[in-house]
Formats: structure tokens, sequence, C-alpha cells
């Protein structure tokens, strides 16, 4: 039975061990990156997958491949309900020219907003925003209003665009965690801004839902300002989303599995011989 018990004791032991080396292991994971403006309703959202890494529980180091995003056709969502008189907004792709993403490497450090978690990941998309066909305007799938590339929502730096004819300067914003730790797993940021005389609130949310082993759902935020005509019109806030899932490797857990099974068996074998 001391010698069972023993065994027991140096079986935890590697358990430790293997759960500890399968933390820096890479681990599968799914990506989603969204991008809002305003409150003009829900943006265009981007979806791929990959393999990176993720070192441990929440506020651990993270890491994701340049182009786990490889979008090739057109993303659209409209603008419910209209604003400004724009009613749709598409991000086009094609296969010679897919929306792909830089790398991402995200660690503990001092960040915008509070965040002690975040980093740099740009992304290659245009957003292409659309006024309703009119009478006025008898535009075939509606008459173009402007283009905002979408580099600066977790890429950072300032950019330019244009919006219903009228300039804008992005300031943009690297991805951040808000600040969330064990205590506070999900922090909520409020994006409150006028243009035009209208009051505009867009609501993001940060989360790290991940285990120890570095498995489970991380939430970063980008929260960006779309200055209009230098400021002379207001502001509108706008912010990208990006969620990453982390799943356990299905045959490293098979591996692990029946390596416990055989050693479990061998230990047995042992004691009883």
């Amino acid at each position: 039975m001391q010698a069972y018990r023993s065994f027991v004791l140096s079986l935890a032991s590697a358990l430790v061990l293997t759960a500890g080396s399968a933390v820096a292991a890479p681990l599968p994971f799914t990506g989603t990156l969204s991008v809002a403006f305003s409150d003009f309703g829900a943006g265009p959202a981007f979806v791929g997958s990959g393999v990176g890494s993720s070192a441990g529980g929440v506020g651990s180091p993270v890491t994701v491949p340049a182009g786990f995003l490889s979008i090739t056709s057109t993303v659209a969502a409209p603008i419910t309900p209209p604003a400004l008189g724009m009613s749709l907004i598409t991000v086009p792709a094609s296969p010679g020219a897919p929306i792909t993403n830089a790398a991402g490497s995200f660690a503990p450090g001092s960040f915008p907003n509070g965040g002690t978690l975040g980093g740099a990941m740009a992304n290659n998309a245009l957003a292409r925003f659309w006024f309703a066909p009119t009478t006025t305007q008898p535009c075939t799938g509606g008459c173009p209003a402007g283009t905002v590339p979408l580099k600066y929502f977790g890429g950072g730096g300032t950019g330019m665009g244009v919006l219903a004819g009228i300039p804008l300067t992005i300031v943009g914003a690297v991805w951040s965690n808000l600040g969330v730790d064990e205590t506070t797993p999900t922090r909520v940021l409020k994006l409150q801004e006028v243009s035009g005389g209208i009051p505009h609130t867009l609501t993001v949310t940060a989360f790290d839902k991940r285990t120890p082993g570095g498995q489970g759902t991380l939430q970063l935020v980008a929260p960006v300002s779309v200055v209009l005509l230098g400021g002379g019109l207001g502001v509108l806030p706008a912010a990208g989303v990006l969620t990453l899932e982390f799943v356990p490797e299905p045959g490293t857990l098979v591996l692990v599995g029946a390596g416990m099974i055989g050693l479990v068996a061998y230990g047995r074998r042992r004691v009883r011989g």
C-alpha cells in the first residue's frame, strides 16, 4: 500500500509537470474582430481561426499569428436606423485581396483606458459607407458616402477618411483589456461624444475568462475617436472588439489521457507484484 501511495504521488508530480509544459504550448483558437461606428447599430465583423499562445489565466500574455483572418468575400452590415442618410457599411474583399490581420502580441503593461494587458494588431480592411437609393440619388445598390480605413482600430496611429462628404480624422488605439483582473473579470466602457449637436453613446465590454491552463475566452477593445471636420462638427465614438477563444489541442488531450491510463495500470501491476 505504501508503495502504491508513493506511485500516486509520483504520478501527481508528473501531471503537474505535464500541465506546466502544456501552458506554454501552442493552442488552437477562434477569433472574431468586429467594428462599431457610434451607435449606428452592429458593424462589420470578421471571423477566423488559427494556432496561437495563451500563457495562463486572467491577464497572462497572448499571441496570435498574422493572417488568421483571411476573408475573401465582401462583408456588409446595415446601419439601423439610417444615420446621416447612410444605410449600409461594406468591407470589400476578394480571393486576390482578402481581409487579413497583422500578428498580435498582447502582454501586460500600461495601456489607455486603464488597460493592464494589450498590444497592437492592425488589419488591412477598408470600410465603405453608402446612402440609400432615393429619387434624388438613383444609384443602383446605393450611393457611396465615404470610406474609412480600419487599420487604426487596434493598430493605433492617426489617419484620414471621409463620411457623407465630411473629412474625418481617425484617432486610433491599440487593443486593451480595460484593466480586468481576477476580482473584476469583466469591465464596461461607455464612450460618449457629440457630433452635429447630436449626442452619441457607444458601449464596449472587455473580459478575460481564461483558466490557469490558458484556455477560455479573452475579449479586448480598441476605443477610437472619429473627429469630424477637424472637430468643427464634433466627434463620433467608434471601437473595435477582438474576441479570442482558446481551446485545448484534442490530440494533446488524447495523448495525456492515454499516458495517465498506462501509468496507473503499470503502477498497479508493480504494487501487486
